[in-house]
């Protein structure tokens, strides 16, 4: 029960003193972690890693590997990128890692919930900051610490 994170294989050597912020280059990294807009405009900014980090928060709520597959109901197994996408108006907390599903407060998931699909938003502007995720998963603990 230690979470570790590795394997982000998205590394990029920038210059001192650079006065762009934005850096362009060849898409890499692990299919399932790299942000769908960067994959198609090959343009670096913090953004993505709001993204891959979003990811991260959802494999940690539904307890398995981005990349894993699992079926809801009666569909065919799909990536859990795919079933949080498909499912997040309705059913997703039917990927709850079954370990904590009894135990999560509902207002503890619903504010968990809502800001890792913030980060997974198509929009970039729709993201939010790492200060902003922060705020929310402090607010999301201090409602299961209260449950």
């Amino acid at each position: 029960m230690k979470a570790l994170l590795c394997g982000f294989d998205l590394s990029v050597l920038g210059f001192r003193n650079q006065t762009h912020t934005t850096v362009y280059t060849v898409p890499v990294g692990t299919k399932f972690y790299l942000d769908p807009v960067y994959f198609e405009s090959g343009i670096l900014n913090t953004e993505i890693d709001v993204y891959s980090y979003g990811v991260v928060l959802f494999e940690l709520l539904c307890g398995m590997m981005v990349s894993d597959e699992r079926s809801i109901g009666d569909d065919k197994p799909g990536p859990l990128i795919y079933l949080i996408r498909r499912y997040y108006d309705e059913g997703l907390e039917e990927l709850i890692d079954p370990h904590i599903r009894d135990e999560i407060d509902v207002r503890s998931f619903n504010t968990f919930k809502e800001i890792a699909c913030k980060c997974l938003s198509f929009n970039l502007q729709g993201r939010p900051t790492m200060d902003m995720i922060i705020q929310k998963i402090e607010e999301a603990l201090e409602f299961q610490a209260s449950h």
